[in-house]
C-alpha cells in the first residue's frame, strides 16, 4: 500500500507542479472524450478507441483484438448490451485497454466491503506486487489497487460520486499516463 501511494503521490506532484495546479488537457497531450455514461476522461491519443457496434465490426476479425473479445464473451448479438453500462476503450498500439464500469450509488458500508475484498480477489487470480491505497488527481479522490495480473500490470480505481460509482480498471498502462488521463476527468 505504501508503494502505491508513494508512486502515485510521487507521479502526481511531479505532473501537477508544486503549486499543485492542474494541467490543462493541451499540455499533458490528452485527448478528452466525453461518454454517454456521465464522464469524460482523456484518452492518451487518437489511436485510443472505446468499442461499440461500429468498431466491433472494424476489428472482430483482427487477431489482436478478436481473442480479447472472445475472451470477454462479446459478440455482434449482444455488444449493445455489454456496452450499456461500460466503455471498453483500446488502442491499436499496444496490448493496453481501459475499462470504464458505471453502476448506482452504493452504499459506505457496501463500498467498505467492495474495497476490502479486492486483495483476496487478486490473490485468488494469482496476482503479484499488489499494493492498495487512494490518491488524488485532478478534482477527484480515488480508492484502489495495482498488481500484476497475469504477465499485465493492472490498476483498479474506484471513484463514488452523490450519483454514480464508478470503477476505472486500467491494463498495461503506466501511472504517469492514469495521471494524465484522470486530470481533466470529470463525473457525473
Amino acid at each position: 500500500m505504501k508503494k502505491f501511494l508513494a508512486i502515485l503521490l510521487v507521479l502526481t506532484l511531479a505532473l501537477t507542479g508544486a503549486a499543485l495546479a492542474e494541467a490543462a488537457p493541451e499540455e499533458s497531450g490528452v485527448v478528452l472524450y466525453t461518454s454517454d455514461l456521465g464522464y469524460t476522461i482523456g484518452l492518451p491519443d487518437e489511436s485510443w478507441f472505446n468499442l461499440n457496434a461500429e468498431t466491433y465490426a472494424q476489428y472482430a476479425d483482427d487477431p489482436a483484438f478478436s481473442t480479447i473479445f472472445s475472451f470477454l464473451n462479446i459478440s455482434t448479438e449482444n455488444i449493445d448490451e455489454v456496452t450499456a453500462s461500460m466503455d471498453y476503450f483500446y488502442t491499436t498500439d499496444s496490448g493496453a485497454n481501459i475499462n470504464v464500469q458505471v453502476l448506482p450509488a452504493i452504499s459506505d458500508e457496501d463500498y467498505e466491503m467492495t474495497l476490502s475484498a479486492l486483495q483476496p480477489m487478486y490473490e485468488q487470480m494469482g496476482a503479484t506486487d499488489y499494493a492498495e491505497g487512494q490518491i488524488a488527481i485532478g478534482d477527484w479522490t480515488y480508492d484502489g489497487c495495482e498488481c500484476t495480473v497475469l504477465g499485465q500490470w493492472q490498476t483498479l480505481l474506484y471513484l463514488r460520486t452523490e450519483s454514480a460509482t464508478y470503477i476505472l480498471t486500467f491494463t498495461q498502462v503506466d501511472s504517469q499516463t492514469i495521471v494524465d488521463m484522470l486530470t481533466p476527468a470529470t463525473f457525473a
